[in-house]
């Protein structure tokens, strides 16, 4: 999928950015002994602040649909402390994050009572579903840090927490047929004739959201010292969860149901996020788990203290 060869790419031009700064400070330590780069900043504090963008958002666990990636922005601060170039860094970044959750020719079924208390088997397709979803949130990074002559590279985990969450859902070209056993009558696309429309939309509030995720964080920049001993740094990143979560599914049948009618004909119907809606006919939720990744380029600047 997009997101794992986006991964692969990033996670590799990093591994390449810190094979090169490892050859060029064990080309300085060999070259000038007693006198390297690190050896004459036994210590430093450095102070960052950077913005990043690149594609992000939750990855699904679903044998309905797929993942879409959005564009990404944020921006981030941290503090680093350093000794000999190897250090802590402890950081916060805020950002805005978009995914797309989407399904082709969604079909499910299943029987109900309506509101007249008659006995009613639903068969429904939906052509297109498609499911956005918006986050804000806080990453508290805690990494460790390598400081070289040009390169900084910082590892490890990070807390990803969900300040707002909300989505907006789509169903395109929704039919719905409804048979009523009692009376061997059948209303094709019930949805339309009640409604006068196949295209509906969904917003709302992802309830029950999960507040973090615990990530694995990796970047790399590369840095140009300036005048005033500060530095200016550009490189990639790329942010993993290591959990899913799975959301509490609802008690309605079906992501698609139906909660009343009028003359005869189904009116209301009740839909909700693919992340807790049930898929009647296999008896699974739509989506069974899903996680969070980030990946980008970033820029930055360090404000140096020896």
């Amino acid at each position: 999928m997009f997101h794992r060869s986006t991964h692969i790419i990033i996670l590799w031009l990093l591994a390449a950015i810190g094979t090169a700064a490892f050859a060029e400070e064990c080309n300085c330590i060999s070259s000038q002994r007693g006198s390297s780069y690190r050896s004459k900043t036994p210590s430093a504090r450095h102070v960052v602040i950077g913005t990043r963008i690149g594609t992000t958002g939750l990855t699904y666990q679903s044998d309905f649909g797929t993942f879409s990636p959005h564009i990404h922005t944020g921006l981030e601060m941290s503090y680093a402390l350093l000794w000999r170039g190897v250090g802590i860094r402890l950081g916060c970044d805020f950002a805005y994050a978009a995914s797309n959750y989407v399904s082709t020719n969604y079909t499910d079924n299943y029987s109900t009572i309506d509101v007249e208390r008659d006995a009613m088997d639903v068969y429904y397709t939906i052509g297109r579903l498609a499911e956005r979803h918006n986050q804000w949130y806080l990453g508290i990074p805690l990494q460790l840090t390598l400081d070289f002559k040009h390169v900084t590279l910082n590892i490890g985990p990070k807390a990803v927490i969900a300040l707002s969450s909300t989505y907006r859902q789509t169903l395109h070209q929704a039919d719905l047929r409804c048979y009523y056993p009692l009376y061997d009558v059948e209303i094709d696309n019930a949805l339309a004739l009640a409604t006068g429309t196949n295209t509906m939309t969904t917003a709302g509030k992802l309830v029950s959201f999960p507040y973090a995720w615990i990530a694995i964080a990796v970047d790399g920049t590369y840095n140009i010292k300036l005048k005033n001993g500060n530095k200016i740094g550009i490189g990639l990143y790329a942010d993993v969860a290591v959990n899913n979560h799975k959301l509490l599914k609802t008690s309605n049948l079906s992501l698609l149901s139906i909660s009343d009618t009028k003359s005869g004909v189904p009116v209301d119907r009740l839909t909700e996020s693919a992340l807790y809606s049930n898929h009647a006919a296999t008896q699974t939720q739509v989506v069974r788990k899903f996680g969070y990744f980030d990946t980008g380029f970033k820029l930055v600047y360090y404000f140096v203290r020896d």
